[in-house]
This record gives structure tokens, C-alpha cells and sequence, in this order.
């Protein structure tokens, strides 16, 4: 919940909790033409404890569901106290008052997030985008031994949304410019992360050198063309021993290349 004297605990309203902040992200991805999905179950919900076990099921299902999903975020609001009271997390952009954000990144404790390196340059992209574009907007990411369920997928972040200090107002309007962050720079910096994947399988890597000596590029390359030239081989084989065949229907023939290639 936000700071209200008289209402100190959690709320189940959705439309008063963070529920109503992660709509406004929502709504601005939306609108930019990126299908945004928004969960609103209440996990921490009657117990914070267990609370991230419950999400984690909630976040498989869309998975298994909706497999192409790439980035899924977990939207929160901090808390910050100083000498007993409560801190705001204030920044002014474009003349409003906007609640600071800070992305949380977990690191790889005993094997849980394998891939947190992806995270993690996911995470400074994408704060360095929001603070460049909104000055105070953003905390610095805090990089550190915690699961938050970021193994799900290698866009899995945790964002806080300002503290219990804030306004919803304040949440509110910052939900709108991480939103319209997210909606025009985090779509091309996952996309970068699938063509760094889809390089890898081409023996590239994000750090290819274009001025690198021959011996170099096909050392990276060789396994792959060993292995593409004896299953071109063997499918050459296979095809052969259907010459027969070849000879009574001489247009398979014309199938022959797909059937290299399919090596």
C-alpha cells in the first residue's frame, strides 16, 4: 500500500495497491502496440510468506501458455525508513512529481539463475535508457544474491516502485514513464539478446571481431562446418541408395537440395 496515516498495512484493492501502478506500465505498451499482459493476483496475500512460490506458478502458467512472452516484470514499491519515519523516493520530471524507480537484478547463487548475466545487462540497459531520457528518475540498479523468480526467463527483472513514502499518484505517474521507456527501447534490447543467441549458434559472439586473423574466425566456426559435412554426407548416402528410384521419378530429383540443406 501508499502512505496514508490512517492505513498502514498491505491493500487488497487493486485499484489503491501496486495493481494500479503496473496498470499504467501496461497501458502505455499496449498502446505502443506491444501486447502487455497484467496480473493482478494478490500473492502476498492473506500471508506474505510463500508469496513468491505463488507467483512463480502464476508465472509458469503464462509461460506455458504464452510461450513467446520474453519479459515478464515484478512490479513493486520499496520501503525506506530514516530515523524511524518514512523516506519519499521523489523525482520532478517534466514538472511533476514522480515516485524513483530502482530495477532489482539477482546474481547466481549455487547454480539458481545461470543466466543472471543476461539480466543484468538487461537491467543496466534499461536503466540507463529511463535516467538518460528522465534525469532522478531512476536509484541505481541494485545487483545482488537474490531470486525473485528471475530464472523464468532472461528478461526477468524486479522494479520498485518507489517506497511506502510515495503517493499512488506520485507510483502512478512514474508507472507511465517506465512504460514509455520500456515501450520504445527494452522490445530492441531483447531483440539484440535473441541476435546474440542466434550468432552464438554461427560461432559468433557479442564480442566478434570483424578485423580478427582467418585462423581465428574459422577455429570459432570449424565444429560446426565439421559436423554440417558429415551429415551432409550421410544424407548424400541416403539419397543414393535410392538411385532406383531417382531413375523411374527423375523429378525428386529437384528435391534433393532441401534435402541436403535439411542437414
Amino acid at each position: 500500500g501508499w502512505y496514508d496515516p490512517e492505513y498502514t498495512a498491505r491493500r487488497t484493492d487493486t485499484a489503491l495497491n501496486m495493481a494500479a501502478v503496473g496498470a499504467r506500465i501496461a497501458e502505455q505498451l499496449n498502446a505502443a502496440g506491444i501486447v502487455t499482459l497484467q496480473d493482478t493476483t494478490l500473492h502476498d496475500y492473506p500471508s506474505y510468506n510463500g508469496s513468491y512460490e505463488r507467483s512463480n506458478a502464476t508465472v509458469r502458467a503464462y509461460l506455458e501458455k504464452y510461450p513467446s512472452i520474453k519479459v515478464v516484470l515484478d512490479v513493486h514499491r520499496d520501503a525506506i525508513e530514516y530515523d524511524g519515519k518514512r523516506v519519499k523516493a521523489v523525482a520532478e520530471v517534466e514538472g511533476r512529481q514522480a515516485a524513483q524507480v530502482m530495477i532489482i537484478c539477482g546474481a547466481d547463487k549455487n547454480g539458481n539463475l545461470p543466466n543472471f548475466k543476461k539480466n543484468l545487462g538487461f537491467a543496466a540497459a534499461w536503466e540507463n535508457a529511463m535516467e538518460s531520457r528522465y534525469p532522478g528518475l531512476t536509484r541505481p540498479v541494485l545487483f545482488d544474491y537474490r531470486y525473485y523468480n528471475q530464472d523464468l526467463t532472461t528478461g526477468s527483472l524486479l522494479i520498485e516502485m518507489g517506497s511506502h513514502g510515495n503517493t499512488l499518484a506520485e507510483a502512478q505517474y512514474a508507472g507511465e514513464l517506465v512504460g514509455i521507456i520500456t515501450s520504445s527501447d527494452v522490445v530492441e534490447l531483447v531483440d539484440d539478446e535473441m541476435g546474440d543467441d542466434y550468432a552464438k549458434l554461427g560461432g559468433l559472439t557479442g564480442e566478434e571481431d570483424l578485423n580478427e586473423n582467418v585462423f581465428e574466425s574459422v577455429k570459432k566456426r570449424l565444429p560446426w562446418l565439421i559436423a554440417l559435412l558429415f551429415l551432409g554426407m550421410l544424407v548424400s548416402s541416403v539419397v543414393g541408395a535410392f538411385e532406383s528410384v531417382v531413375a523411374v521419378l527423375p523429378v525428386v530429383i529437384c528435391f534433393q537440395s532441401m534435402v541436403l540443406d535439411m542437414a
